[in-house]
C-alpha cells in the first residue's frame, strides 16, 4: 500500500507553481506536489471513470479480449496480461504485462500484449488520466477513439481487401482494432504516450498525463507493448477524471510525470 499526503490547492495555484518551475525558482518536487493535489482536487469533484481500477473485483487470471471491464490480448499461458495478487500500489491486486505466445486463432504465436477498458467522457473536457507503474520495461498507453459500429456490415477496407469485410479478426476487441475514419478505419487517439517507464521494478511510481477529450463521447483506455524473455510491466490504481470545463484540443505533453 502506498499513502500519499496531498495539500489542496487551487488550480491557479499550480499553473503558478510551474511557472516558477519553468523560471527555476521552485525546486521540481513542487511540480509533483502541485499535480498530486491537482488529482486530488479533480477526483473530489469528479468520479473516476475507470471501472474497476485497482482490479480488485476480479479472481486473478489471464484477460481476454471478451472479458469486461478490462479485456486484454493476446491469449496464452500465461496471457499478455494477466491480474495478479501481490505488492499493489492498491489493494492486493495489479495487472501485469508480460510475454505471451498467443494462442488465439487470430493471431497465434503472437507476442503483443494489450489491456483496454472503455470509458464513456463528456466531449471537449481536459481529463486526467494518472497510473501506477512498476517494472522491468516501459509500456506505451494511450486513449484511443473507438470504432463504433458493426465492422462485419461494412466491406474491407483497401488496404486489405482479401478481408471477408472490416472486421480485423472476431475476438472482441473490435471497437478498438479499428479507428473511426473511412476508408481504411486506421486506429486513431486523442492521445498517446509511447515509452512510459517504471522506475523500478519493486517500487511504484506514478504516471500523469493530461488530454482532453475532443468531440469524443467514448474513448478506451489502452495499453500495449511487446514483451521478450521476463520483461513486465505492472498496472495499478489507473484513474481517469476530469479536471477542467470544456476547453479546445491541447497538444498532448510529450511524456508522464513521475515521482521518485
Amino acid at each position: 500500500m502506498i499513502v500519499v499526503r496531498l495539500i489542496a490547492r487551487s488550480q491557479f495555484d499550480i499553473i503558478r507553481s510551474m511557472k516558477k518551475i519553468i523560471l527555476g525558482r521552485l525546486p521540481a518536487t513542487a511540480l509533483v506536489c502541485g499535480v498530486l493535489a491537482y488529482m486530488l482536487e479533480a477526483s473530489a469533484s469528479g468520479v473516476n471513470l475507470v471501472q474497476d481500477p485497482s482490479f480488485e473485483q476480479q479472481s486473478p487470471r489471464g484477460l481476454d479480449p471478451h472479458d469486461r471491464p478490462w479485456g486484454a490480448e493476446e491469449e496464452g499461458s500465461p496471457a499478455g496480461a494477466e491480474i495478479m495478487q501481490g505488492s499493489a500500489a492498491d489493494g492486493k491486486q495489479f495487472a501485469r504485462m508480460q510475454y505471451v505466445s498467443g494462442t488465439g486463432s487470430e493471431c497465434p504465436g503472437c507476442n503483443q500484449s494489450f489491456l483496454f477498458q472503455r470509458i464513456d467522457v463528456t466531449p471537449n473536457t481536459d481529463y486526467i488520466f494518472s497510473y501506477w507503474i512498476r517494472g522491468t520495461t516501459y509500456v506505451s498507453s494511450a486513449i484511443q477513439i473507438p470504432f463504433l459500429d458493426d465492422c462485419h456490415n461494412y466491406p474491407p477496407p483497401p488496404s486489405d481487401p482479401t478481408r471477408a469485410n472490416l472486421c480485423p479478426d472476431d475476438d472482441g476487441d473490435e471497437e478498438i482494432d479499428l479507428g473511426p475514419t473511412p476508408p481504411n478505419y486506421d486506429k486513431e487517439y486523442v492521445a498517446r504516450y509511447d515509452s512510459d517507464t517504471p522506475t523500478s521494478n519493486t517500487d511504484w511510481s506514478l504516471i500523469s498525463h493530461t488530454f482532453n477529450s475532443g468531440p469524443h463521447s467514448v474513448l478506451y483506455v489502452r495499453y500495449f507493448n511487446v514483451y521478450y524473455g521476463s520483461d513486465h510491466t505492472d498496472i495499478d490504481n489507473v484513474s481517469v477524471a476530469a479536471v477542467g470545463a470544456s476547453s479546445p484540443v491541447p497538444s498532448p505533453p510529450a511524456s508522464g510525470l513521475r515521482t521518485e
